[in-house]
């Protein structure tokens, strides 16, 4: 306990020495959860709720994700939701706060309606986007609002196409299908895959496009050589037939 102590006394005494760099500390506490010492990093951050209220709504932060942190042997997911729900309503508020905080309360509601408000902050946050997603009801009214932001991280979009073909509402597959398609790298299977969706959207889709639909099925029968696919190609050429 006593090294504890003295750890934290020392730390704080070259905070001070170096007032210019604020966050010194605070990279001191991200290698420390990093490498999974949670107590000094608690007790480093509980150490800072004392100072100035930029720093305490950071700290408050971090305290929330160690808190929530499955690895952690105190995890204590009441801590966890306080500590966050206070950096929430703070002025300085951190995206992955909202994030954290709708994974661990229990009504999806009140998760709901901070995830908004997270959004409202921070309109193109992508895993605040993400966590609304996994969360609604009403699966289109966010996809709609995702598409209206020209958020372009794959995963996000990855996310919506899922959704989308999940509800059946195949006439924006495409749509969001070229987004990914048009960003980073992907792999040929991936290629493929969103290839076959694209076919799909054609053949489901309230303007049908069979001609379109056929074309692109056979051409990933063609590619498809190891049938990554499972005949999914194959499959949609006996629904026109």
């Amino acid at each position: 306990m006593w090294v504890l102590v003295k750890y934290i006394y020392n730390k704080i005494i070259a905070l001070r020495i170096n007032e210019g760099n604020k966050f010194t500390l605070f990279d001191e506490i991200i290698e420390k959860i990093n490498s999974k010492e949670f107590e000094y990093a608690v007790a480093l951050l509980e150490s800072l709720l004392n100072g100035d209220e930029q720093t305490i709504t950071k700290a408050k932060y971090l305290l929330g994700y160690i808190y929530s942190c499955q690895e952690n042997k105190n995890r204590n997911e009441i801590r966890a939701k306080r500590y966050l729900i206070e950096n929430i309503t703070s002025p300085y508020p951190i995206p992955h706060a909202y994030v954290l905080y709708a994974d661990l309360v229990e009504d999806k509601n009140v998760a709901i309606n901070y995830l908004k408000r997270g959004i409202a902050q921070y309109p193109k946050n992508v895993n605040i986007y993400r966590s609304l997603l996994r969360f609604t009801k009403n699966k289109m009214e966010v996809i709609e609002k995702i598409g209206n932001a020209e958020l372009t991280d794959s995963d996000l979009l990855k996310d919506v196409v899922e959704e989308l073909v999940k509800i059946g509402n195949w006439q924006y597959v495409n749509q969001f299908v070229v987004k990914i398609q048009m960003g980073e790298q992907i792999s040929d299977y991936e290629e493929m895959y969103l290839n076959l969706l694209t076919a799909y959207s054609f053949l489901f889709g309230i303007e049908g496009n069979y001609t379109e639909a056929i074309r692109i099925f056979q051409n990933i029968i063609e590619k498809d050589i190891d049938n990554q696919l499972a005949y999914s190609p194959y499959l949609g050429c006996l629904l026109y037939t």
